[in-house]
């Protein structure tokens, strides 16, 4: 009798790589062929994921057109499949494996896109914190000044595009209240900074030099040894 791991290893053998020798061995056929309810369950797997992957980068699929994102989102699904069952955490290697995948280089600022959308993802499923009263540090005592100690929320990230890609996911997403008219040939290249600020259940994106911050506008307070708290910058 087969261990539950060993049966888990064929099974996501058969799914990724379409191994289905040993996996068909602990199926009972009962009407239908092993192979034929592998492939029923492979195809489902597939296509979830591959909804996942759309739903957290809905510009990229629109950039490259859906045949294009299905076929690469299968190659992705092969080499990087899920360690989680919550599949909104899947795809945070997507934009470095978009940067790798030779098909893509024609569109040079969709890996700056990708990163935006998962920054824009990563916000939107962050958690929730309460939000500090910036007039409660006049409690603070000037001796504990050198004891407060900032965090990012949560929901913060860094968004680093050699292209304005903010503009082009405005633009994709948004075409009839956007002005941006780049093109594949019109996009110029610049390094600027993009910021997503969750503001309820909005994410909206503002650009900075040199960098891009992603996420809500909040950060925690604390005070070493002390209470700690949520300050809002």
């Amino acid at each position: 009798m087969p261990t539950l791991l060993e049966v888990q290893r064929v099974m996501r053998c058969s799914l990724l790589h379409h191994g289905d020798g040993a996996a068909a061995a602990f199926i009972l056929s009962d009407g239908l062929a092993p192979e034929a309810r592998l492939d029923i369950y492979r195809n489902t797997a597939s296509a979830a994921l591959t909804l996942a992957l759309r739903l957290a980068y809905p510009a990229v699929y629109r950039l490259v057109g859906g045949e294009f994102f299905e076929g690469v989102a299968r190659i992705f699904i092969e080499e990087k499949p899920p360690r989680s069952a919550y599949l909104d955490e899947y795809g945070a290697a997507f934009p470095d494996f978009l940067a790798s995948f030779p098909s893509a280089a024609s569109l040079p600022y969709l890996v700056g896109v990708a990163r935006l959308e998962w920054a824009v993802n990563g916000a939107l499923h962050a958690p929730d914190v309460e939000v500090f009263d910036l007039s409660d540090l006049s409690a603070v005592g000037p001796a504990d000044y050198g004891r407060i100690v900032f965090a990012a929320h949560p929901s913060m990230g860094l968004v680093n595009a050699d292209y304005p890609a903010d503009a082009v996911w405005r633009a994709v997403l948004a075409p009839g209240r956007c002005r941006h008219r780049g093109n594949r040939a019109g996009i110029r290249p610049r390094l600027a900074a993009r910021a997503t600020v969750r503001d309820r259940r909005r994410c909206q994106a503002h650009q900075r030099k040199g960098m891009a911050i992603c996420g809500a506008t909040l950060c925690r307070s604390t005070i070493a040894g002390g209470t700690r708290r949520n300050a809002g910058l």
